[in-house]
């Protein structure tokens, strides 16, 4: 059930993947065409290049839920919405806004169709960062389109850190993804003077909640800032179009805007992230060292537990 389960997920995914491809090769112009393919391979080759011992780790955890799933199908919805992990030592016990976690629990849904491969959630992940991309530059390149046609391709598809940190099993490439496809969205509400059927624009809009709610589960301190320009945006285009702003009070108000959402994103951000007063972020046991008999902490990585005295724990 699972290899078959597995190979229809992965056909459906390659269908989608083939009409993508065949609608921006179309729509897209012919300087910005020419990249579509080279980009797409360019992450996906990187992507599956070891990435470090994050990677390993995240996708050991990711097969260790998929694993309870398969042992426990009728308790799905409380494992997919727990934070506590069965692993082969320890549970793993992570804090409700972890994004380790929510990293985790994506490659466990991944599994379905990766089956615990690599290179293949390397791929998934990839592909999906490079299609949030493109319809970013594919935007930009619609509404400035005197602006140098190799500004968002190098940005998104060719900057050395970008390629290697965006793709592969990393959050930053489902990071870097949900927040251009966030602002693909809101420069298209903000700008887009075509009419728009209202099932569209309901759509439209759920979409733009759902890209929100997933950058902020990713890394909430690169949301907020993202958020809160994104809004202070809307706010100014809002208000100039209602004839509350003149013309040239767009970047003072913008400006202005910007700096309180800033701000404020700062304070939360130096006030900590939001956690569970009732969990901790790794798992702890308590052992007995051999020497002193001494009680002692230990985290569990992804290979070995790393113990310190409890003094110091």
């Amino acid at each position: 059930m699972k290899l078959a389960l597995a190979i229809l997920l992965n056909l459906l995914a390659l269908a989608a993947l083939g009409w993508w491809l065949r609608r921006e090769h179309r729509q897209a112009e012919p300087g910005l065409r020419r990249w579509l393919l080279p980009a797409l391979a360019l992450r996906v080759v990187v992507g599956v290049l070891p990435h470090g011992l994050d990677s390993a780790f995240a996708l050991r955890w990711g097969n260790f839920l998929t694993a309870q799933f398969w042992a426990q199908p009728d308790a799905a919805w409380s494992l997919w919405q727990g934070h506590e992990i069965q692993g082969d030592g320890p549970a793993y016990v992570l804090y409700e806004w972890s994004n380790t976690l929510f990293i985790i629990k994506i490659i466990g849904v991944l599994n379905f169709a990766s089956l615990g491969i690599y290179w293949l959630t390397s791929i998934y992940f990839s592909v999906c960062s490079v299609v949030c991309c493109w319809g970013l530059v594919r935007m930009l390149r619609q509404l400035w389109p005197a602006a140098p046609l190799g500004a968002g391709v190098t940005a998104f598809f060719l900057w050395p850190s970008v390629v290697w940190w965006a793709s592969g099993i990393t959050k930053e490439t489902l990071v870097l993804g949900s927040g251009a496809a966030l602002v693909a969205v809101v420069l298209n509400s903000l700008y887009c003077k075509l009419p728009v059927p209202g099932w569209r624009r309901l759509g439209g809009w759920l979409l733009l909640l759902g890209l929100a709610w997933l950058h902020v589960r990713l890394r909430y301190f690169f949301a907020l800032p993202l958020l809160g320009s994104l809004l202070a945006l809307a706010g100014v285009v809002w208000a100039e179009r209602r004839g509350w702003l003149r013309a040239g009070w767009r970047g003072q108000g913008l400006g202005l805007l910007s700096g309180v959402v800033l701000a404020g994103a700062l304070v939360v951000a130096v006030g900590g992230e939001p956690v569970s007063a009732s969990t901790t972020q790794y798992s702890s046991r308590a052992s007995t060292s051999a020497a002193g008999c001494r009680p002692r902490w230990c985290w569990p990585c992804c290979c070995t537990a790393w113990c310190w005295p409890a003094s110091l724990a």
